[in-house]
């Protein structure tokens, strides 16, 4: 895979010059990235300028890509975004003063319900009926990726899994990781639960976004 040169001039056309940290410490992460949010988002005839930059920030959130969001702030500040909204996608609520935004992030269980949160906007406006979603499991780091040096991986790749449903993929992921023969999972589990993660999925099913039982249907068999 490689960013589309379409992506490419996009990106410039917002940030002159601006570079990924993510093309040296996650290229895989920053390609899908860079096609999903400056070629196919903007590329949807259906969507302004402004809903555009509010899926992006929701992509952002929803990878907990902090230092992408911060870059994003002002081009969707410039695209009629507005600081209050910027704000309550990242703080649930807890500030609306932009110089306050980062020193008041919000308790863990508040900041996961707002990830839900801006995925039910994101699906509400676009129709859930088309949105399909890919969760590339591999490169499973007890970090995120808003870490520029995450740790190496424990455990090895899982695969690539895909749904119309988003709780159930997130769910099956989730279970995949735990359920997994590999001795490595424990650092990764243990990750996951210490910061409650599953409640993103939680959040999301009481939204209606979908279902947290689910079919594995393989297609290597």
């Amino acid at each position: 895979m490689s960013i589309t040169e379409a992506a490419k001039k996009y990106h410039e056309r917002m940030f002159p010059g601006y570079k990924s940290k993510f093309l040296e410490t996650d290229p895989e992460f920053i390609e899908r990235f860079d096609n999903f949010a400056f070629d196919e988002v903007v590329n949807s005839d259906d969507l302004d300028d402004r809903t555009r930059m509010m899926a992006i920030l929701a992509t952002l959130i929803g990878s907990q890509s902090v230092d992408e969001f911060r870059a994003m702030v002002p081009a969707a500040l410039n695209f009629g975004v507005t600081p209050v909204e910027v704000k309550e996608i990242h703080t649930a609520g807890v500030t609306t003063k932009s110089a306050e935004l980062f020193n008041n992030l919000p308790p863990q269980d508040h900041f996961l319900e707002s990830m839900a949160d801006a995925c039910k906007a994101v699906i509400s406006y676009k129709g859930a009926e088309n949105m399909l979603y890919i969760n590339v499991a591999n490169r499973l780091s007890v970090d995120c990726d808003c870490d520029s040096h995450p740790a190496e991986p424990e455990m090895e790749d899982l695969g690539i899994f895909a749904s119309v449903d988003p709780v159930a993929v997130d769910q099956a992921c989730y279970d995949a990781v735990v359920n997994s023969p590999d001795p490595g999972k424990k650092a990764l589990i243990e990750r996951m639960d210490s910061r409650h993660g599953i409640h993103t999925v939680e959040a999301a099913a009481q939204h209606g976004l979908g279902n947290r039982e689910y079919e594995i249907i393989s297609l290597d068999e």
